[in-house]
């Protein structure tokens, strides 16, 4: 069988450890996708900031390259631009909006989603109400926050994916995105049964410079939508503008690698050409955004900051993590923090007990 991966990206998986089970762990992964020569993927949380599992990950499999990856529901505050700022400065290269957390979904999550139905009956047992979110306020304008994130995004030249908001929600931003000139909006989950938007409306969305996902699980395994209409409105919308992913990471799914290459060969049965699939497949290199990073990390230290594995893509040595330390101890000095008080928290040995 043919290898249709090989350079490729899946910017939509779903890694362990997460807060339900997942077919595979972040390194598990990359070592998958390593072996299939893919480029990269991102791994997607709904409850945490992947950014240190991927900068883990890109240190253990260099070769291939882990996308960190922020969501904005409750546990970081939803739509937060503090979290969204730090998650940048710590590698983020995707933003999701809302998914579980966002104010049209919950109830959907509730009736549908067993695995979270026991999470959330959990919380609700205790007391705790899960806080929702919504985008845009009541005159169909984005909200202050929303605006701030959307900021960010551009200033830190991030990708802003949709999630599982509502159609106003998505057309007012990618409204303003026009406006402003943002180009990296991702309209995520286009074929899904909840957040399906119309050949029309894809289209409208094209127009406003946002470019649209199709997932292998929308019609595989969700049956939302059958592969014949996935592959009109595919058709329809231009490969340039489609971005094929998986969703996968389900732990009773297949991986995510089988699922893509699986869905690659669909994609050529259905009559695609190979060209199209692989403007279908995001096919960039790191250095496409490295160079976003190293200006942000400048601001993080005192003077010129130490070596980071999302840099160079490797572990530091042992002079590397030296400096590094100097360089801290430097700044706690600089801080009139004096050198016994810098004892008792800088792990040196010997110190204590």
């Amino acid at each position: 069988m043919e290898n249709l991966l090989e350079g490729a990206y899946d910017l939509h998986i779903h890694c362990g450890p997460d807060v339900v089970p997942r077919s595979v762990s972040g390194l598990d992964m990359a070592r998958r996708a390593a072996a299939r020569g893919m480029r990269g993927f991102a791994i997607k949380a709904h409850y945490d900031c992947t950014c240190q599992q991927a900068a883990l990950v890109n240190a253990l499999v260099p070769e291939v390259n882990t996308i960190g990856t922020l969501t904005m529901n409750s546990t970081v505050g939803g739509v937060n631009p503090m979290a969204v700022e730090m998650a940048a400065r710590t590698g983020a290269r995707i933003i999701w909006c809302p998914t579980f957390d966002s104010a049209s979904q919950q109830k959907y999550y509730l009736e549908n989603l067993p695995e979270y139905i026991v999470m959330q009956s959990k919380l609700l047992g205790r007391g705790v109400k899960v806080p929702s979110y919504c985008l845009i306020d009541q005159a169909g304008s984005l909200t202050r926050e929303m605006s701030d994130v959307l900021d960010l995004v551009q200033e830190y030249d991030l990708v802003l994916a949709t999630g599982h908001i509502t159609h106003p929600e998505t057309f007012a931003l990618a409204k303003e995105a026009r406006r402003r000139g943002f180009r990296k909006l991702l309209i995520t989950h286009a074929d899904w049964s909840f957040t399906h938007y119309s050949i029309e409306e894809k289209l409208a969305l094209v127009e406003l410079g946002a470019m649209i996902e199709h997932t292998y699980t929308s019609p595989a395994l969700l049956h939302s939508v059958s592969w014949e209409e996935s592959f009109r409105e595919m058709r329809a919308v231009g490969a340039a503008h489609i971005v094929a992913s998986t969703d996968l990471g389900q732990a009773k799914n297949i991986f995510p690698d089988e699922g893509l290459q699986l869905y690659a060969e669909k994609i050529l049965e259905a009559g695609f050409t190979r060209e199209e699939l692989r403007q279908m497949l995001p096919l960039t290199t790191y250095a496409d955004y490295a160079d976003v990073l190293l200006p942000k990390r400048a601001d993080m230290l005192c003077g010129e900051p130490a070596i980071w594995i999302l840099n160079n893509r490797r572990l530091p040595d042992a002079w590397e993590v030296k400096k590094a330390a100097s360089v801290y101890a430097a700044f706690l000095l600089c801080k009139s923090i004096s050198k016994l008080e810098m004892c008792h928290f800088l792990p040196l040995r010997g110190n204590r007990k």
